[in-house]
C-alpha cells in the first residue's frame, strides 16, 4: 500500500491537492478554522501524512481522519497522537459504521483506488454515503487507474508477469468487479490476491481454481513475477482524477 501511495504520487507530479483544493483550504485556515480533511480506504495513512505535509508547507495546519474497514493497517494510537492523524473503523456500504462522533462533516472527502473492492451495484450507495461526509461547499476527490488504459511491456518477454496480471484480470471477472475502472498497480494487486487466496484453507484447491498445477507452481510464478519486473518490465497506468466542489449540505 505504501509503494502504492509513492508511485501514485510521482504520477500525479509530486503532489496530491491541486492548486484549486490548497486555496479552497487557505481560505478556511484564513478564516481561523482548521480545515477538516477525511481518507476513506485509508490503508496507513500514507495520502494523509503526504498531504499533511503538502498543506503545512503553506502553513495550513488541518485535521485528519483517516477511515477504513481493516484496522490491522492502522498506525499505532502513540503514532497518531503524535502526527496529529487519526483512524478509525468504517464500512462506507454500512451508515450504522459511521461514526457516532462525527457531528462536524469535512471540507474534503478523499477516496481512492475503490474499484478493487466495490462491485457494479455497490457504486452508488458508496458514493452517497461519502458525499454525506462533506460540509456544503465541501470538495470530493476521487481517484481510480483506468484499466482499459493500462499498458505492460512486451508479454513474451515477461511471461511470469503477464500470467499473475491475466490470473488477476480473471479473478476481477468472477468477483463481478468493474474492468472499465480498476484499481493500483496490478501486479502488486494481483500478487498479494494470490499470496492471500493461498495462505487461506485449501491451498492446493485455490491453485487449481486459479489454474495452477499446484500451490508450489503458484507461489514460484508470483516470485518469478516480481523477477521479471527487477528485469524490466514496465506498466503504464493512467490515472483519472475527478474532483467535485460545492457538494454537501
Amino acid at each position: 500500500l505504501s509503494q502504492q501511495n509513492r508511485v501514485t504520487r510521482e504520477l500525479m507530479g509530486g503532489k496530491f491537492l491541486s492548486d484549486k483544493v490548497v486555496s479552497h483550504l487557505q481560505a478556511i485556515s484564513d478564516s481561523g478554522r482548521r480545515p477538516r480533511i477525511c481518507d476513506i480506504g485509508t490503508g496507513p495513512g500514507d495520502w494523509m501524512f503526504d498531504t499533511q505535509t503538502q498543506l503545512r508547507s503553506l502553513d495550513i495546519q488541518a485535521i485528519f481522519h483517516g477511515y477504513d474497514l481493516f484496522p490491522i493497517h492502522f498506525p499505532s494510537k502513540e503514532e497518531q497522537e503524535s502526527k496529529d492523524v487519526y483512524f478509525y473503523k468504517l464500512n462506507i456500504h454500512d451508515k450504522g459504521t459511521f461514526p457516532e462522533f462525527l457531528v462536524e462533516k469535512y471540507d474534503v472527502v478523499h477516496v481512492r483506488y475503490m474499484s478493487i473492492v466495490i462491485v457494479g451495484q455497490q457504486w452508488e450507495g458508496a458514493f452517497g454515503n461519502c458525499l454525506g461526509l462533506l460540509e456544503p461547499g465541501g470538495v470530493m476527490i476521487w481517484e481510480e487507474i483506468l484499466f482499459d488504459e493500462f499498458e505492460m511491456s512486451d508479454r513474451s518477454e515477461f511471461p511470469h508477469a503477464a500470467r499473475i496480471f491475466d490470473m488477476g484480470v480473471a479473478m476481477f471477472i468472477r468477483n463481478g468487479l468493474l474492468l472499465k475502472i480498476q484499481a493500483k498497480n496490478m501486479y502488486m494487486v494481483t500478487r498479494e490476491m494470490l499470496m492471500k487466496k493461498l495462505e487461506a484453507a485449501g491451498k492446493e484447491e485455490a491453485a487449481e481454481e486459479l489454474g495452477f498445477g499446484s500451490a508450489d507452481e503458484a507461489v514460484k510464478t508470483a516470485d518469478l513475477s516480481m523477477e521479471d519486473y527487477r528485469k524490466g518490465c514496465l506498466t503504464n497506468m493512467t490515472i483519472c482524477q475527478w474532483i467535485g466542489e460545492g457538494f454537501g449540505g
